[in-house]
């Protein structure tokens, strides 16, 4: 992009198109490229990058297996060897007490024999919900900065939000240090959520990216009426970092924008502050957007 253009370079065919809610890029084959994966898929959509820059099909590279199909996924190296390994959560609903594989995290990595990315390791503690929740997210980040990767994960039922910490050993494989409360759709609503150190004190705190008319969003939370709404709330958005995994959502002060008619609203760090930009579609049949950017004092 030397000359101020972008230059897209089209990664999957006709024959390989899909549904992707959720995309990953990494490096699966230590060649120094970054690889592409989608999911939901089956099996998973995975692209291994040339060097001339295009991609050649690889679904074959992962031994899935038939299991409820990821909603989403992550290639992050947690064991340090320079190679990505494969992070997916299943989707689908259910009574974990009754489907130990409902809520399962699942990491697969290279085996040199097989020459495929088998099952390293699955979570084992389904019924740290009571339903089976779908994962809407992956991410992988030092959560408590002793040097390993944890894995944080989104997730979603009709009627139902949450999100959950995982830390890591060490050695591939984790154990369950935090969840949130389980949300119902009229209190929040959100399937993304963002890591980034917004008080500055050296740990990654976890940033919600909500959506709708959920209590813990909008001011007067009347469904499909942004104008009754009247405006928005940022304290159930913001989860401050404990210092070693576990999470508590801001509450110093209250941080709220009355007055404002805003649909959604996406965070980012700058210049050590947080801010959220935020867009409302004014008329939907001339299309008049506007926007928004609050820098959020902590």
């Amino acid at each position: 992009m030397n000359d101020g253009n972008i230059n897209w370079v089209r990664v999957n065919d006709d024959a390989n198109m899909a549904y992707f809610h959720g995309s990953a890029i990494g490096d699966l084959n230590s060649d120094g490229l970054m690889d592409i994966g989608g999911a939901p898929a089956t099996p998973i959509k995975i692209f291994l990058q040339n060097n001339d820059k295009s991609f050649e099909v690889s679904d074959s590279l992962i031994n899935y297996g038939n299991i409820n199909s990821p909603f989403t996924l992550n290639f992050a190296d947690v064991f340090g060897d320079n190679r990505d390994e494969i992070i997916t959560a299943d989707y689908g609903g259910g009574d974990p007490s009754n489907n130990s594989e409902l809520n399962q995290i699942r990491i697969y990595s290279y085996d040199d024999i097989t020459e495929k990315f088998e099952l390293h390791w699955k979570s084992n503690n389904s019924t740290i919900y009571n339903i089976g929740l779908g994962a809407t997210s992956i991410k992988v980040a030092d959560l408590n900065n002793d040097g390993i990767k944890d894995i944080s994960v989104a997730r979603e039922d009709i009627d139902k939000h949450a999100f959950e910490v995982w830390i890591g050993n060490g050695d591939g494989t984790y154990y369950s240090k935090f969840t949130s409360p389980v949300w119902t759709q009229d209190e929040m609503q959100f399937r993304e959520f963002y890591i980034m150190d917004v008080n500055l004190d050296g740990f990654d705190d976890i940033i919600l990216r909500p959506f709708h008319y959920g209590s813990l969003y909008r001011n007067n939370p009347v469904w499909w009426n942004v104008y009754e709404n009247n405006g928005i709330m940022f304290n159930h958005l913001i989860w401050i970092n404990q210092g070693d995994g576990s999470f508590s959502h801001y509450n110093e002060k209250e941080l709220k924008v009355e007055g404002i008619n805003i649909d959604n609203v996406h965070p980012y760090m700058n210049n050590g502050k947080l801010h959220f930009v935020g867009t409302f579609t004014n008329d939907w049949y001339q299309k008049e957007l506007i926007t928004y950017d609050f820098m959020i004092n902590l």
